[in-house]
């Protein structure tokens, strides 16, 4: 089943990895694309999986959406997928978050909690992203078109200046 719109009611994708004991809801977003992969570069995947942020704060199975939404605020400065630590490239915090949130499976509600977020503008990016790789292409518009004119500054680049 497609995402049609931010509030319509999906079925789970049966072919998706699971995330642990957070029991996937039957609203969850369906995973159009590689369910296994959710459609993310499989060497970032590798490095966010090994890397200390990892497995220091988002190894939890017992993190819920609302303490994601909390870590992104706290914690997420840039959009970059890599960060520099000399002498290796490591995966951000806003792609560890992104990751988390995959294996967590979103259902639209909480999905459109993260994209009408008023406190950060990084928790409405990654909720984009998100949405950027999971929502089937056709129906990114009905999602993306109501925030094309956000006038919100965010810094993509790590060491870049808010746009």
């Amino acid at each position: 089943m497609a995402i049609a719109a931010p509030q319509a009611r999906l079925g789970v994708d049966e072919g998706a990895a699971a995330a642990g004991p957070r029991q996937h809801s039957p609203d969850a977003m369906e995973i159009w694309g590689n369910a296994s992969t959710y459609n993310m570069n499989t060497a970032l995947i590798q490095c966010i999986r090994t890397g200390e942020y990892w497995n220091r704060a988002m190894a939890d199975d017992e993190i819920t959406v609302p303490n994601m939404i909390d870590e992104i605020y706290m914690n997420v400065h840039h959009l970059e997928p890599f960060t520099s630590k000399n002498p290796h490239l490591v995966a951000s915090t806003a792609f560890c978050c992104l990751y988390k949130l995959l294996t967590m499976r979103l259902t639209p509600a909480e999905l459109t909690t993260m994209i009408t977020h008023k406190d950060s503008p990084y928790i409405r990016a990654v909720g984009f992203l998100y949405l950027r790789l999971v929502c089937e292409p056709k129906n990114l518009w009905s999602w993306f078109r109501p925030y094309v004119s956000d006038k919100a500054a965010l810094t993509v680049a790590q060491r870049g200046q808010a746009t």
